[in-house]
């Protein structure tokens, strides 16, 4: 990554696989494009998609499908597509439900905490 995108980040991000309760799989559809993949990191602001079944461009708008680790409830968000990655792309969130971000504020906490 470069220093250009780190700068513009504002939230800090926490690796999903580190955390149980943030969800690691997603689901999503652009248009007529349905697909998945692998949440790498993520935070309160936006997301990293590895091993996307499709790569998506920037500017592209997303909606996006996590399950709840624990209760496996299907959580809602929009996202736009802000940059390509070499296996999928990187999103930053336009709309979240409380929960989802609630279960990724709890994660940076406990990160940032050392726990």
């Amino acid at each position: 990554m470069t220093s250009r995108h780190a700068e513009r980040r504002t939230a800090q991000r926490v690796l999903a696989r580190l955390h149980p309760t943030v969800p690691g799989r997603v689901n999503f559809r652009a248009g007529d494009i349905e697909g998945g993949g692998m949440i790498l990191d993520i935070s309160a602001g936006g997301a990293n998609v590895h091993e996307a079944s499709h790569r998506l461009e920037p500017g592209t708008k997303v909606e996006l499908f996590f399950l709840q680790p624990k209760t496996e409830r299907r959580i809602k968000g929009t996202a736009e597509v802000v940059r390509t990655t070499k296996t999928g792309f990187a999103v930053r969130f336009l709309r979240l439900e409380r929960e989802l971000k609630t279960l990724v504020l709890a994660a940076v906490e406990k990160s940032r905490s050392g726990r």
